[in-house]
């Protein structure tokens, strides 16, 4: 491995802050995406007639303007999570 100097380790290190901070920037824009029917019934991997089925049941989060129906990226991942069945080791651990 080749030593560097200061003034380089200060140079790498900018230009990770400055790829990390484009990072972030991207991940909040998809936690903020609003998706349309077809694009929740991909996310989800369900046929579109049962997003329409949860929807009308009120089991999926969705936003309706007009005729048209948008889902939260951020809400549907947490409907999926919120079906998280808790494993043997999880349980042991609550319990210490």
């Amino acid at each position: 491995m080749e030593a560097i100097n200061n003034d380089e380790l200060f140079e790498k290190v900018k230009e990770l802050t400055k790829e990390i901070v484009e990072l972030r920037k991207v991940i909040e824009a998809k936690e903020n995406e609003f998706l349309t029917v077809d694009e929740a019934a991909k996310f989800l991997r369900l046929c579109k007639h049962s997003v329409y089925n949860k929807v009308g049941k009120r089991e999926l989060p969705y936003i309706k303007r007009g005729k048209l129906l948008y889902f939260s990226r951020k809400d549907l991942e947490e409907y999926l999570l919120s079906g998280h069945v808790k494993t043997m080791e999880d349980i042991k651990n609550e319990h210490v």
